[in-house]
């Protein structure tokens, strides 16, 4: 998983800052701008989090469908699915 440091350096890349620390000194005093960037920055984060518990689950669910050895019946496809998505 990338860490929040990464994402941020990722996002400022995309808007053609070498860095997050150089892309919120750009635009300081811009407020509105910086919660645009921000927002894209928690998006990734939190696609990134959903990405890892999905592969974890999937690998929490044995040959029967089974999740961690309990009755719960859980569908691999659907997880696979969302993982699908956020790639």
């Amino acid at each position: 998983m990338k860490t929040l440091s990464q994402i941020k350096d990722e996002v400022a890349k995309e808007s053609g800052y070498k860095t997050w620390d150089l892309l919120h000194y750009a635009f300081a005093g811009f407020g509105a701008q910086i919660e645009l960037f921000s927002d894209k920055v928690a998006k990734r984060y939190a696609e990134e989090a959903i990405k890892v518990c999905a592969e974890r689950a999937i690998a929490s669910v044995d040959d029967n469908n089974n999740f961690f050895n309990q009755n719960a019946i859980v569908d691999k496809q659907s997880i696979l699915n969302i993982i699908k998505e956020l790639k």
